[in-house]
């Protein structure tokens, strides 16, 4: 890491002083970008920059792994999500989706092939990422001290002279500055506007925060940086033998296998036999179906937790766990079925709401999930199933971002009154305006756009609750680092409330 030159257009200048350089040039523009803003265009601006560096500071002698190469397109695509999307939710995941594949290249970058790890090595990048951010960037800063400081001296030899001399030199101007402007009164009012023009308060005010978060984001980007000159890592490809035997795990998969298949047999009787049949139970059909979608999709996790667990023990493995395996997959799969359909009898009882949106890109993640794992049960693979199941996390998510979940559940909660014939006759018919507004941003406009379509009591309700909104929103917000276009939609829509 302290030898060879950064790129070959660069001859001479050691590495270290350039990952230095680089890491400086992130943090300071990364606390202009950040500081006081919000999350928007930004994120796309830093993760393109981030980028960059990485690729001017690669190593010339090593080629990524061409499976490799979504990483870097994954990253700007989820960056450049944050300048679109305003939900909170959404916001949090794309900023720190971008930030782990941009991450991910620059490992890629430095010779390891990210996509091709199986399990075992991703969690000895991990942890190796982890402790390299505390030391690494310490290193960096050592080993091009010397250089800098060879640099410095060889080129600024008489700079601390004229620096002891202008120290000399304030308080004399300090104290000259003082004399003239009680001998001047012209004079010291220049004086005045010239220190009120300065702000210093305001300048100080900002210096130790600012200070703090280029210090995070410069130390964050040196750890990163620094990777790229240690040499790719070596991993075994030889697995352990596990501590589960063929026996135990075909017990244990048996009656977990017994289990889902008693629930699925009461699921066709009851929840899929209609409305009938659970009158004839004795039981609201509403509250059957309010409850139990959360634990299922419970369930369904803790069954792919378990699967993976089991698949990752090579002594485990046999032709009837196999079968056992695949039949947890397919009784799992109706599981998740049963907790859809609870969701969809719950929404078109009492509406949509974003925990419930959220709930239904669960379960289609699953779904997917559940295939990936069984795959990997039929295959022997299920080293190498967390690469599949974080693509499948990221097509869920850009799914989700194209569908912009508040302005979904604006969108359907507003029809559901606008046209409520499809509705149940014991259906909620109330608007919530209290809650439609709170959606934030991405529904605004079509909160806006729905408005004229609703019955009178229920638009002067939602009206009422706009003009609120727009009267209360920040003015700061137009900033070009933080410009997201769902927000500026919703700042055009709420001002042609009238």
């Amino acid at each position: 890491m302290t030898r060879g030159c950064v790129t070959d257009e660069h001859p001479g200048v050691p590495r270290p002083v350039a990952t230095l350089f680089a890491a400086v040039f992130f943090g300071v523009a990364g606390q202009q970008l950040f500081f006081a803003r919000a999350a928007g265009a930004n994120v796309l601006v830093a993760t393109v920059l981030f980028l960059g560096l990485g690729w001017w500071l690669r190593p010339r002698d090593r080629r990524p792994d061409l499976l490799d190469g979504w990483l870097p397109i994954a990253a700007v695509t989820f960056a450049a999500l944050c300048a679109i999307r305003a939900d909170a939710a959404l916001l949090l995941f794309d900023a720190a989706a971008a930030a782990a594949l941009a991450l991910g290249w620059t490992v890629a970058l430095g010779g390891t092939p990210i996509t091709r790890l199986d399990l075992r090595a991703l969690w000895i990048e991990l942890i190796d990422a982890i402790a390299g951010a505390i030391d690494r960037p310490a290193r960096v800063v050592r080993a091009a001290s010397g250089p800098i400081a060879q640099v410095v001296r060889a080129r600024t030899g008489r700079v601390p002279h004229y620096a002891s001399g202008a120290a000399l030199a304030c308080p004399f101007l300090v104290v000259f500055s003082v004399l003239f402007a009680s001998a001047d009164p012209i004079y010291a009012r220049r004086l005045g506007d010239l220190a009120d023009a300065v702000r210093w308060p305001e300048v100080f005010r900002d210096a130790g925060p600012r200070v703090l978060l280029f210090v995070v984001i410069a130390w964050t980007a040196a750890a990163a940086f620094a990777k790229l000159a240690r040499p790719p890592s070596t991993h075994s490809t030889a697995a352990s033998s596990g501590i589960a035997s063929v026996e135990t795990a075909a017990v244990l998969l048996a009656c977990v296998d017994a289990l889902f298949a008693a629930f699925v047999a009461l699921q066709v009787g009851y929840l899929f036999g209609g409305r009938d049949t659970i009158d004839a139970a004795g039981v609201p059909y509403s509250a059957y179906a309010r409850r139990g979608f959360f634990e299922l999709i419970g369930c369904a996790s803790l069954v792919g937790a378990l699967l993976f667990a089991v698949g990752l023990q090579p002594r485990a493995r046999s032709r009837a766990t196999t079968a056992l395996g695949v039949g947890l997959v397919v009784l799992t799969t109706v599981v998740l079925l049963s907790a859809w359909y609870r969701l969809d009898l719950y929404q078109l009882a009492y509406g949509w709401t974003e925990l419930r949106f959220y709930a239904l890109a669960a379960i289609v993640f699953l779904a997917i999930a559940l295939l990936i794992i069984g795959w990997s049960v039929v295959a022997g693979r299920m080293r190498h199933a967390p690469q599949p199941l974080v693509g499948a996390a990221l097509l869920v998510a850009l799914a989700v971002n194209a569908l912009s979940p508040t302005a979904f559940v604006a969108r359907a909660d507003l029809d559901r009154i606008i046209d409520p014939s499809m509705l149940p006759a014991d259906a909620e018919r109330r608007i919530d305006a209290g809650y439609l507004v709170s959606l934030g941003d991405g529904a605004f406009p079509v909160l806006v756009e729905l408005l004229p379509s609703l019955p009178p009591a229920e638009q002067d309700l939602l009206r009422a609750g706009l003009r609120r909104t727009a009267g209360g929103r920040p003015g700061d917000q137009d900033r070009l680092e933080s410009f997201n276009l769902d927000r500026a939609r919703a700042r055009d829509a709420l001002a042609s409330v009238r």
